[in-house]
């Protein structure tokens, strides 16, 4: 039986996930008690496996998919 290795702090998402809520809800794009308890607990990485969790929970668009031409044609949306 195999041991999995120690969660660092870079690979557990609910660091960066509360980071993100914080920092939406200071800068206003939390309105309310039930988008913030969202934001809490949505596993937002999930929905990106193929990026580091520090990038699933950055304040920014995460890119799933690019064009032929290196256009972005697929993400997950900005959380704002």
């Amino acid at each position: 039986m195999s041991t999995p290795p120690p969660t660092t702090q870079q690979h557990e998402p609910s660091t960066p996930r509360s980071r993100l809520s914080d920092q939406l809800l200071a800068t206003g794009h939390i309105r309310t008690p039930a988008v913030e308890a969202a934001f809490r607990t949505v596993l937002r990485h999930t929905y990106a496996p193929e990026v580091p969790v520090e990038t699933a929970y950055a304040a920014d668009v995460i890119p799933t998919r690019h064009a032929p031409d290196g256009r972005i044609s697929s993400s997950v949306s900005a959380p704002w």
